[in-house]
C-alpha cells in the first residue's frame, strides 16, 4: 500500500475536506461506541480502501486503514 502513517492521515483529511461520504457504525470494541467509515477506490486494478476513524472529544483515532472487498 503506498501510504505511511503521515500520508494516510493526509489522505483521510483530503477525503473529509472533499466531502467523501461517511457511514456511522457501532463498534464491537469498545462495545457500543461510534466510528465513521469511508470506502474509496484508489485504482480500478486494486481493491477498495477501507478507512475507519473514531472521534473522541477533540481527538480522531485511526481504527482501520486497509484494502477491502467491501463495495463502495
Amino acid at each position: 500500500m503506498p501510504f505511511d502513517d503521515i500520508s494516510a492521515w493526509h489522505k483521510i483529511a483530503d477525503l473529509a475536506e472533499e466531502g467523501c461520504p461517511l457511514e456511522e457504525v457501532t463498534l464491537e470494541q469498545p462495545q457500543g461506541e461510534k466510528a465513521y467509515v469511508m470506502i474509496i477506490q484508489l485504482d480500478p486494478a486494486l481493491p477498495n480502501l477501507y478507512i475507519k476513524v473514531q472521534v473522541k472529544g477533540q481527538f480522531i483515532f485511526g481504527r482501520s486503514f486497509h484494502y477491502s472487498d467491501r463495495p463502495i
